[in-house]
């Protein structure tokens, strides 16, 4: 089943993202002192940053890998493409949620709704 997004979709979610990334910045930094928070990301080592974001890189990369291997597993026709949207998807919604429980349920909706092609 082919879906196709609407521009004014499209229009919604680039407006409805960032609002709740904010939101979200907003909650988590409630009550923080923010010049420790600045004094601390400024004193942070850049190769030890460049690590992590390789790192988190590199998992979203075999997070893909793996996903595509079960679901074509399954029958279900996946690019690595598709698996590293499920992939961000699942970190994404991991990062956000308490306990780290939102990725793996909106991954297997997002799967759900994009059905993939059946061999």
């Amino acid at each position: 089943m082919e879906q196709q997004v609407s521009q004014r979709s499209i229009k919604k979610y680039m407006v409805l993202f960032p609002v709740l990334a904010l939101l979200v910045c907003f909650v988590i930094l409630k009550g923080a002192d923010m010049e420790s928070v600045w004094n601390a990301m400024k004193s942070a080592k850049p190769q030890w940053m460049a690590a992590g974001l390789i790192l988190a890189a590199v998992f979203n990369i075999a997070e893909a890998i793996n996903l595509r291997s079960v679901l074509n597993s399954f029958g279900y026709q996946v690019s690595f493409r598709q698996g590293m949207k499920y992939a961000y998807t699942g970190y994404f919604f991991s990062s956000i949620t308490p306990s780290a429980t939102g990725g793996q349920p909106v991954q297997l909706s997002l799967i759900h709704i994009s059905e993939p092609t059946r061999r």
